[in-house]
C-alpha cells in the first residue's frame, strides 16, 4: 500500500493544471494554471502583469488545488494544499526553475520561455515559486 507522501508524489507528477488561489484584501481571487515541479516546490509561469500578480505581491500566502484525471464512479482523488509565492529575478533560480518546466511542457518554445522570465517586462511572463507549507 502506498503512503501518504507517494500519493501526494504521484498526483503532482501526473497532473498539469492547477487551481491557484490568492485574495485581493478580503476577497479570494481563483484562476487555473499549468504547473511543474514536485511535492514541495511549484513552478508557475504566468505574465507579471495580471491581476493575480500583483495581489500575490501584497500578499504572498496562496493555495492550490490538483485534481488528477479522474475515474466515473470512483471516488473523487484531489489534493490542495497552502504555501507562499514569490517570482524568480535571479537567474540561476529562473534556469533552474526553466529546465523543470520544459521538461513538463516540452512542446514550449524553450528559448522564448527564458527570454521572456529574464526580461523583467511587465507585459511579459515570469517563474512564481510556490513553496508548499501544508498540503491536505
Amino acid at each position: 500500500m502506498k503512503d501518504l507522501r507517494q500519493n501526494i508524489t504521484e498526483m503532482v507528477d501526473q497532473s498539469y493544471a492547477l487551481s491557484f488561489a490568492c485574495v485581493d484584501g478580503d476577497k479570494p481571487y481563483q484562476v487555473w494554471m499549468h504547473y511543474a515541479g514536485d511535492l514541495n516546490t511549484i513552478i508557475v509561469y504566468s505574465r507579471r502583469d495580471r491581476v493575480h500578480s500583483e495581489f500575490v505581491r501584497a500578499n504572498n500566502a496562496v493555495s492550490i488545488a490538483v485534481l488528477p484525471q479522474q475515474n466515473p464512479g470512483a471516488p473523487v482523488r484531489a489534493l490542495s494544499g497552502q504555501g507562499v509565492i514569490r517570482e524568480l529575478t535571479d537567474e540561476a533560480a529562473i534556469k533552474t526553475a526553466h529546465a523543470t518546466y520544459v521538461a513538463k511542457f516540452v512542446q514550449h518554445d524553450a528559448q522564448e520561455l527564458l527570454r521572456q522570465s529574464t526580461s523583467g517586462q511587465t507585459n511579459e511572463h515570469a517563474f512564481w515559486e510556490i513553496k508548499m507549507n501544508t498540503y491536505v
